[in-house]
């Protein structure tokens, strides 16, 4: 059974979107691709504003409002993740500054004067209680602080404990629904709390979904359950409309509850199954697992994008076999395919599962547009990407990283020593050119990637670097999107 508790705890800060132009443009580069950073080009605004809608627009400023006004949660609980080396007391007024810096990341202020106030309390820190050492090292630490500046206890959300509610979220023009379902006992303090998203059947009211489909009520009483209203076209649920009823509500929920971001489910029935599969091939870092309920899934998705992330198909057909087939000829295990799983089969599915921190080996391999980004790898949207491919491999003996990839020139490697051991030169192998690199762990670059969203919630980076890849010998030219 899922169960909250207080534990170490990582979370992603907002963006800084008062110190970037235009902050649609970069919410949504965010969305589709994973955030950019100073200095490395992705795709560019006008790009933007020639070809996307305004509901999308709006979803992105959803996402940059939603990241600005409370970060989600994580449980300590990955087993490659770091371990904590300092008392919780320790990180009491690191936490403080950190919640401080959030403040007038919401209200759109000036954050020189509270970001050197962080950088500040490192240096104490550092100085008194790791006695020369560096704090960026333990990035458990710092995720316990971030966690703790959120104030979860303080966000109780009044009337909806026990309760299945409606709620509504404006951001602009564009307007979401969804029911959530907030367990009897909740506290925001007694957190964090694993979530599950629900997506309901074409035509099901999510309320009525909550209520008459999750019905398990062990499950009901340690776990938050989220249903978005989806839009009334099923065709449309992996377009814009249908990612801002489900990216949406995820962002809301993080604002308010205490959510346990390596204990985030997606999953849905029927046409909701396959839309949630969708979803989690694309973001897959953002999952500990995607069940697919009386659903035929798969249909054209490469598993090895979901390496790291549960598959649970239950019913299945054609698509659910061609996919299962291609699991296995890549030596994905884990897909689970069965023909007549209910809820007790999900839930004890879901029971152990937790997202994985710091995979050491990653593929992303597009279908159609996504993904372009996936844990410790990201590169550059291309207007044709078809037969794009890009695998890193880390040996964490010899401090090695292997990048083998096809159609992708230049490629974005976000580093901490949950990953490396960043006090050692770095071995980098770009499809065949090796170079050996020192990297340097920086308040800055990890104050920026925090800022900028590149930090996901159970995982810390501290360095970056930006590596070009030679080109193979079958590997043909891919134009950037620019």
């Amino acid at each position: 059974m899922l169960q909250a508790g207080r534990h170490n705890a990582h979370d992603l800060p907002p963006p800084d979107h008062h110190d970037w132009s235009p902050p649609l443009a970069l919410a949504l580069h965010w969305l589709l691709t994973g955030p950019s950073r100073r200095g490395h080009h992705f795709l560019s605004f006008d790009f933007f504003m020639r070809t996307i809608r305004p509901i999308q627009a709006a979803l992105a400023l959803a996402f940059c409002s939603a990241f600005a006004m409370a970060a989600p949660s994580f449980l300590n609980l990955q087993e490659d993740g770091p371990e904590r080396v300092l008392k919780d007391g320790d990180m009491k007024t690191l936490a403080k500054r950190f919640g401080e810096w959030f403040e007038v990341l919401d209200e759109n202020k000036d954050t020189l004067e509270t970001k050197y106030a962080v950088g500040e309390e490192i240096k104490k820190l550092n100085k008194k209680k790791l006695k020369g050492g560096n704090i960026l090292k333990h990035t458990a630490d710092l995720g316990f602080a971030i966690y703790s500046a959120n104030n979860y206890g303080r966000k109780d959300p009044r009337g909806a404990a026990g309760k299945v509610v409606m709620r509504k979220v404006e951001r602009g023009d564009l307007v979401v629904e969804y029911a959530i379902w907030t367990p009897p006992k909740y506290r925001g303090s007694k957190g964090p709390y694993p979530v599950i998203i629900s997506i309901p059947e074409e035509g099901e009211n999510p309320k009525d979904h909550i209520t008459n489909r999750w019905t398990h009520g062990g499950l009901k009483d340690s776990t938050i359950i989220v249903s978005p209203k989806m839009p009334g076209d099923s065709n449309l649920w992996t377009e814009s409309d249908g990612r801002g009823a489900v990216f949406i509500t995820y962002a809301d929920i993080m604002k308010t509850w205490a959510v346990d971001r390596s204990r985030i489910f997606i999953g849905g029935r029927v046409r909701g199954g396959e839309t949630a599969l969708e979803f989690a091939h694309s973001s897959a870092d953002r999952f500990a697992g995607v069940f697919c309920w009386a659903s035929d899934a798969g249909n054209g998705l490469n598993p090895e994008n979901l390496a790291h992330v549960p598959v649970l198909i239950c019913g299945g057909g054609a698509k659910t076999t061609a996919f299962a087939e291609r699991a296995k000829a890549a030596g994905i295990e884990g897909i689970t395919v069965s023909a007549d799983a209910g809820l007790e089969e999900i839930a004890a599915w879901m029971d152990k599962k937790r997202r994985k921190a710091y995979p050491d080996k990653v593929t992303i391999a597009p279908s159609g547009r996504f993904p372009t980004k996936g844990y410790w790898i990201q590169f550059a949207a291309m207007k044709d990407m078809s037969g794009v491919r890009i695998t890193g491999e880390i040996n964490r003996e010899t401090n090695t990283i292997t990048l083998t990839g096809k159609g992708v020139r230049d490629v974005s490697l976000f580093l901490s020593d949950g990953l490396v051991d960043l006090d050692r030169p770095v071995t980098v192998i770009a499809n065949g050119a090796e170079s050996k690199d020192t990297f340097q762990r920086s308040v800055n670059t990890f104050m920026e990637l925090l800022r900028d969203g590149k930090i996901d919630s159970d995982r810390l980076y501290t360095a970056t670097k930006q590596y070009h890849l030679p080109a193979i010998a079958d590997d043909s030219d891919s134009e950037s999107g620019d």
